[in-house]
């Protein structure tokens, strides 16, 4: 079973030493393979992840110098300049690597081993230090586990919510996001449609040498499982969060626009050859 997860996130800070917002923009599209090596009589599997293939761009405009760049793990030409670099130095290990975990009947993941090769290619990451415990295995797993999409117990009615909380440890606080699921019925095909907000919140640490403020978040999302088959097909969210950053002397506002598809990919496992 394959899927493929496309990211894109805009990041915008108006830092008041320049006279204009410098604008980051990352796009990441990663080809993942799902193996389920076992299936228990209560209904947990024992499954694979595999990474067979990133494609990943950045862009950056407004600040000193502008700077873009790509990586194509499938490519056999090499990036170029220090952003291409640190592009391949960081995705290049993830790919091929092997996840190992549990998922139970209600999609609970537990038991999972994270790869070292997969925490070789964040560790090189110059930015590892600004990534708190998700540079770290017990970081990984706890993402892996808190960000799971996870279903009651019981029967659902329609209408019915449900949530979940991610917390990501940074140096200077804890950020927490909120998942808000609701149960939209069933859809075309016999599919079930849930839809997905969020809510954002941040806990400085005491004494920190930055810290962030949230301003406001704007979250929407959509979610379409196949009861039928127990699988997903597509998790899409869109969330738009505005923040007040302080660090020294200097204070900006800072707003970060991601939007992540998750998508089933019933063409196969076997990710497209690059572009010549």
């Amino acid at each position: 079973m394959g899927y493929v997860m496309t990211q894109s996130t805009i990041m915008e800070m108006n830092l008041p030493n320049l006279p204009k917002p410098v604008v980051t923009t990352m796009q990441q599209k990663m080809y993942l393979e799902i193996l389920t090596d076992k299936v228990a009589a209560d209904g947990s599997a024992k499954q694979r992840q595999v990474i067979r293939r990133v494609i990943s761009t950045v862009a950056s405009t407004g600040g000193p110098v502008a700077q873009d760049s790509e990586y194509d793990s499938a490519s056999a030409e090499s990036p170029v300049g220090p952003l291409g670099e640190m592009l391949a130095k960081t995705l290049k290990p993830m790919v091929g690597a092997e996840w190992q975990q549990t998922v139970s009947a209600r999609g609970e993941v537990s038991d999972i081993q994270v790869p070292e090769k997969f925490l070789e290619g964040l560790k090189s990451n110059p930015a590892a230090g600004m990534m708190g415990n998700m540079a770290t295995p017990d970081g990984l797993k706890q993402l892996s586990t808190q960000a799971a999409m996870i279903f009651p117990e019981g029967a659902v009615q329609t209408g019915a919510t449900w949530d979940s909380t991610v917390e990501v440890k940074l140096p200077f606080g804890t950020m927490s996001t909120k998942k808000i699921t609701k149960y939209l019925g069933p859809g075309e095909r016999e599919l079930e449609r849930m839809s997905v907000t969020t809510e954002v919140a941040f806990e400085p640490t005491p004494n920190a040498p930055a810290t962030l403020k949230i301003v406001d978040n704007e979250a929407d999302g959509e979610i379409v499982f196949d009861r039928q088959a127990g699988r997903l097909i597509k998790s899409s969210l869109r969330q738009v969060t505005n923040m007040q950053v302080s660090a020294g002397l200097q204070t900006f506002d800072q707003t970060v626009t991601t939007n992540v598809l998750y998508l089933l990919d019933e063409g196969g496992t076997d990710p497209p050859k690059p572009d010549r």
